[in-house]
């Protein structure tokens, strides 16, 4: 579920979790320069977001050629989407 890799980032304390189907990783983002999922990824944005996610049938997680990002800002409970 989107809970479940946010709280998990969150505790590796990263900058950006990425979830497709079953899988959430996790990234640092340890790119010199600041990356701003809503406007870096614009052209990227997708009608669908994927299939329903294994864990809960009210969200979507991506597939096979889609991935939903959430970018972990300063505080702990600011998600970007």
């Amino acid at each position: 579920t989107h809970e479940l890799c946010l709280s998990i980032c969150q505790e590796l304390q990263t900058k950006l979790a990425i979830i497709q189907m079953n899988r959430c990783y996790c990234l640092k983002g340890s790119s010199p320069h600041p990356v701003n999922v809503t406007k870096d990824f614009e052209s990227f944005r997708a009608k669908s977001c994927g299939d329903l996610c294994p864990g809960n049938e009210h969200e979507r997680c991506g597939n096979k050629e889609t991935i939903v990002a959430f970018q972990i800002l300063d505080s702990r409970r600011t998600f970007t989407y």
